[in-house]
């Protein structure tokens, strides 16, 4: 069972250095730039706690970093979204649906407009 072990190491060790080298070589800056952050340096120096430059980072770093530019934009594209309802005066639950036809027979509204589908500040 030992062989088969090493071989499976073996194997994910190599998948993690092809994750490691797409990361480093583009893939942080590209989500750098998507996230629309002001430094990539910034960035590596808040997760990894150290000045270390992109080629340097070890596999669970660079994936740290990755993932911490995710979160950012994904919290981007939610502030939209929420933006755009605001915007529109729309529950950003229901989508403005508040007391829709496929809740009739139940007797529920959409609890956070209350079935208005107006866009209420909790």
């Amino acid at each position: 069972y030992e062989h088969k072990r090493d071989a499976q190491n073996s194997a994910l060790a190599e998948a993690r250095e092809k994750v490691r080298q797409g990361l480093i070589n583009g893939g942080l800056e590209a989500k750098a730039k998507e996230a629309k952050v002001r430094s990539l340096a910034q960035v590596i120096l808040k997760v990894t706690g150290a000045e270390i430059a992109i080629a340097d980072l070890d596999w669970d770093q660079a994936t740290d970093v990755g993932n911490e530019l995710q979160k950012r934009i994904d919290r981007k594209a939610t502030k939209a979204i929420l933006d755009e309802h605001k915007a529109t005066n729309t529950c950003n639950r229901c989508g403005g649906a508040g007391r829709a036809d496929k809740w009739i027979r139940t007797g529920s509204v959409c609890y956070q407009c209350g079935g208005t589908g107006k866009y209420h500040n909790l």
